[in-house]
């Protein structure tokens, strides 16, 4: 068996529904033949068994659990977050807890005196949870020594003013140097006729730049989602990393992950939420905004009367428009497609027919939502024509584009129901969501037609 931090990322990766179940992080079920040592309260709280072979995999990397139920990670008590330790200054002595576990694994301790580091950081938010396992460079910036000498230089410095006295520089940094390593405030210090002994005790918290959990800072980090972080400095770095990965995640498991790499995943999402999200977005909220605008008004409509006239007029133009976008390419058409919702929806908020004051202005609202159908049809004709020409480089990636762009679309029933109820709630008309939907049309035309359509274009399609 294999031991290696990538083995237990992937460890973890198969009971990822823990992280959201547990209350805490240290009952998680790590898999114990994976680790040479598991502690409470003292670091390391798990350790990796060394492999023999070390010509890939090393092993012995030494991972601290960070818990927090905030998007924050919690401060580290008695320790500074680093990139590696040395093995000697975990392991204070014959009895100590760790060499017992280690030995019991049959851990040659010295073979490996030097470990990496990681945090498996967990923070939950309402019913949010993100997780990521990081490599200790991520928080070791600058050197730990550089850190406690600099830190007790600003001491010195705000002493020296307070008291106005003065030292030679020499002295100064004779005393900076003195007090640079950790490893001395860990000792208990026995002070003659004293009570008591003391112990210096350092903790160390995140900035906002060093806080993984930050949405701010790291969008790429996603509420519910489970993180491996791994520096990634020069090619060099990156080869070794995902050539790692790949010996254990297998080749078929790592590749269907690089589509998020390219930029022309997150434009044709775009481009499929404003066509097909639009599509089946407006087809669950079709009914409800009848319904709340026009339902108070005598000789009402029926909204069931009407509900199925959108869906059948965009699932139509899908059909018919299918062979035209095969002739006149596709980027053409879900620029047309994009323009024609977003003149429609303009001419709704401006029209009165989302804030009606009769119910003779229904037909107008039901041409113009048909209308809005009927582009979106358009639409999902154009894109399903355009993705496999914008990754015909790749057949496997263009398959996958179609699987992501098609499940976030999904979410439109959700996303157009839920926001256009809270508008009208809140306001008496879905008036706001038509502007931001407005806005995203025009976005994502213009995306489709600087980098599918236009002459000089990136990827025509």
């Amino acid at each position: 068996m294999i031991y290696s931090i990538y083995h237990f990322f992937d460890s973890i990766v198969q009971k990822k529904q823990f992280f959201k179940k547990l209350k805490k992080l240290d009952q998680f079920p790590f898999d114990k033949k994976l680790l040479s040592c598991k502690n409470d309260g003292v670091f390391p709280d798990l350790a990796i068994r060394i492999n023999k072979d070390r010509k890939i995999f090393t092993g012995g990397e030494l991972i601290e659990l960070k818990d927090s139920y905030s998007y924050t990670v919690s401060s580290f008590n008695s320790t500074i977050p680093s990139r590696s330790k040395k093995i000697e200054e975990i392991i204070t002595g014959e009895n100590s807890i760790i060499k017992q576990q280690m030995e019991k694994a049959g851990n040659e301790i010295s073979s490996l005196p030097v470990r990496d580091v990681f945090y498996l950081v967990r923070g939950k938010k309402d019913k949010y949870t993100k997780v990521c396992l990081v490599y200790g460079s991520f928080f070791e910036t600058i050197s730990v020594e550089n850190l406690i000498s600099q830190s007790f230089y600003q001491v010195l410095e705000e002493r020296l003013k307070e008291s106005r006295k003065e030292i030679s520089d020499e002295l100064k940094q004779t005393l900076i140097s003195i007090l640079s390593q950790q490893q001395s405030f860990s000792k208990v210090r026995n002070v003659e006729k004293s009570s008591v002994k003391l112990r210096f005790r350092i903790m160390t918290e995140v900035k906002a730049e060093g806080n993984i959990l930050n949405s701010k800072k790291y969008p790429e980090i996603k509420d519910n989602t489970l993180n491996f972080v791994l520096p990634c400095h020069n090619g060099e770095e990156e080869n070794n990393t995902l050539r790692k990965a790949e010996i254990v995640f297998g080749k078929a498991g790592l590749k269907q992950f690089d589509i998020f790499k390219n930029k022309h995943t997150w434009f044709c999402t775009i481009t499929y939420v404003m066509t097909f999200g639009s599509f089946s977005g407006f087809a669950a909220a079709f009914p409800l905004m009848i319904k709340s605008l026009y339902g108070g008004f005598a000789d009402a409509p029926d909204p069931l009367k009407f509900a199925f006239l959108g869906p059948l007029v965009g699932s139509t133009m899908r059909v018919l428009t299918g062979p035209v976008s095969d002739k006149i390419g596709g980027a053409i058409l879900t620029s047309l497609s994009g323009v024609i919702m977003l003149a429609s929806g303009l001419i709704m908020i401006f029209s009165g027919v989302l804030a009606p004051t009769s119910v003779s202005q229904f037909p107008l609202f039901v041409t113009l939502m048909l209308v809005i159908f009927l582009a979106s049809g358009i639409g999902n004709a154009a894109t399903f024509r355009q993705y496999p020409i914008i990754f015909s480089h790749s057949p496997r990636q263009a398959a996958g584009v179609i699987g992501w762009t098609a499940a976030i679309a999904a979410y439109g029933p959700f996303v157009w129901a839920t926001f256009i109820g809270l508008a009208i709630t809140n306001t008496g008309s879905p008036i706001p969501f038509f502007w931001v939907l407005a806005v995203y049309y025009l976005i994502a035309t213009a995306i489709n037609w600087y980098y599918y359509q236009r002459k000089g274009a990136e990827a025509p399609s």
